[in-house]
């Protein structure tokens, strides 16, 4: 049970970077975004830094700021993601706080 709980914010932190990180790599594709590549590059960054977070426990930290990193700065460029970077930050900052949960 106790090994549940503590996975379950890691679970939720993957979906929701994820999710950002598609949203952004779809931008040039969607065409709505203000800077469509950057998003791209960003969107493709986080979503190996959050795939690398679930698979590699022990650098789970070391990941998961850097999925909050990417994240802010993609929303503080100007990149016109506002909602995927706000999902990356949430998603990076759920990784971070299920520190050693995850796949063994």
């Amino acid at each position: 049970m106790d090994e549940t709980r503590r996975a379950a914010p890691v679970a939720v932190g993957v979906v929701l970077a994820g999710l950002g990180s598609l949203w952004l790599m779809a931008a040039p594709v969607l065409g709505h975004m203000g800077r469509p590549w950057p998003c791209f590059f960003f969107g493709l960054a986080i979503l190996a830094s959050t795939v690398l977070a679930w698979k590699r426990p022990r650098q789970r930290r070391g990941w998961s700021v850097l999925v909050v990193a990417l994240s802010a700065a993609s929303l503080l460029l100007g990149a016109g993601s506002f909602v995927p970077a706000l999902l990356g930050v949430a998603g990076g900052a759920l990784l971070v706080s299920g520190i050693g949960a995850g796949p063994e």
